[in-house]
């Protein structure tokens, strides 16, 4: 199955992990400055999981979803999950050239306090 993700990963050369990675760490690092969580700066993920989400055998995990829609442009999680069929190519322009935003708009109903 190829996915929206692998489409994505695919068009931005990031194929393997080594290549994945510093963009992963990047999207975490501003995630876990955005939000004032540490922790998230730290979420590396392994070879196998880089591979079990490039090839659509698994989702992320709560975080690793967070990091990745931000990552990519803000797409959800099923949306890059969704199947693209081989030979078409998704109208996902915008997102490709757009750079991942450099905030994540907070949701009202969060307390700031």
């Amino acid at each position: 199955m190829r996915t929206l993700l692998r489409y994505l990963l695919d068009q931005r050369e990031l194929r393997d992990h080594e290549a994945f990675l510093p963009h992963f760490r990047q999207a975490a690092q501003e995630l876990a400055e955005f939000e004032g969580k540490p922790s998230l700066a730290t979420l590396v993920p392994g070879r196998s999981t880089f591979e079990a989400w490039y090839y659509g055998q698994r989702q992320p995990q709560r975080d690793a979803r967070r990091v990745l829609v931000r990552m990519l442009g803000g797409f959800s999680i099923e949306q890059l999950w969704s199947e693209v069929p081989d030979g078409t190519t998704p109208n996902v322009a915008p997102a490709l050239s757009a750079p991942a935003p450099k905030t994540v708009p907070r949701p009202a109903w969060i307390c700031t306090r």
